[in-house]
Order: C-alpha cells, then structure tokens, then sequence
C-alpha cells in the first residue's frame, strides 16, 4: 500500500498541505465557507501549463520553501489551515482549511490541537486519515527538508528526526 502525506508548511501559522486537493467554488463572497464547491460542483481535472524562463527549482513542497514555487503551490495543494483565496481585509487571516477549526495554542503556545474536517479525500478518493497527516511531518525529516530544524525542532520527537531522519517517527519520550 502507498503510504499518503500531505504537506505541511512553514511556520504554524500558515501551515498548507498538498497531494489532497480540494475544489473551490468561483463564488464572489468573503466567506471562506463560500469557497468550497459541493460534490456536484467539484472540478474534476485539466490541464495546469507553466511558462518559465528558468528553473524555479523542486515542486515537492516539503522541499522547497521559495516564493516563486508557493504561488505555484497555493491552487494546488490544501493544508490544515491556509490563507482564504480572496482579496479584501478578511483575507489576510488564517482560516481552517483540512482542520476543522483553526486551533487555540495551549500550554504557552507549545501545543496546537488539530481535527481534520470529516470525509476529507485525496484525488484518488482514498480517505485522509491523522497517520497521513503525522505521515506528512515524519516526512519533513526524511527528505531532509531546509525547514525541518528551523521551523519543526520543537516538535515532540523531532530532535531524535534530526539526528537520524531514515528512521524518524516523531514519538514521544
């Protein structure tokens, strides 16, 4: 079986994930809510074309971390939370986007509690599960990604990740 992930950002505060796309309505609203087709709206393929002078580098988002490929990034992959699709002053906060809610830190600020939405899908249809999204952050660590020390070191586990990325599992002590 093919292990899925889905990415996981760059700080906590924008953390988008990818491999689970989701379809968005053309819906003129400042409601996040409104961004999101239903079933019989959602889009079901096409063709994205690129047009590039040069090299933008890698589109594996746990691996790259440069404007250019975030723009890139942004109508493809979905996250646990993102920035809403729309212009205006709403949408310069971070709304929920695979969780449910976008969380309350707790104990100082060193603990995030995510849920995932209900009857989240990858592309192939295959259901989104926790251990795809703990999946996502073990693989951070794994292919070695510029941001795995910098922004994730204080999550439970990660220090043993940095030192040995092959095996990391992210467990607890």
């Amino acid at each position: 079986m093919q292990k899925r992930s889905f990415y996981v950002g760059y700080t906590l505060a924008s953390l988008l994930a990818a491999a689970c796309p989701l379809s968005y309505s053309h819906a003129e609203s400042t409601s996040p809510a409104a961004h999101f087709a239903t079933a019989s709206e959602a889009h079901t393929g096409g063709t994205l074309r690129l047009a590039a002078q040069n090299s933008g580098g890698t589109l594996d988002p746990q691996v790259s971390y440069i404007s250019l490929i975030k723009q890139l990034e942004t109508p493809v992959y979905d996250g646990l939370l993102a920035f809403p699709k729309f212009s205006g002053p709403a949408a310069q906060h971070v709304i929920a986007n695979l969780a449910e809610t976008v969380p309350q830190p707790e104990d100082g600020g060193r603990t995030y509690r995510f849920i995932l939405r209900p009857n989240l899908r990858f592309s192939d249809g295959q259901p989104l599960t926790v251990e795809d999204a703990a999946a996502s952050f073990r693989r951070l660590f794994k292919v070695g990604s510029p941001t795995a020390g910098p922004y994730y070191s204080h999550i439970i586990g990660a220090d043993a990740c940095l030192h040995d990325p092959a095996h990391c599992t992210l467990a607890g002590v």
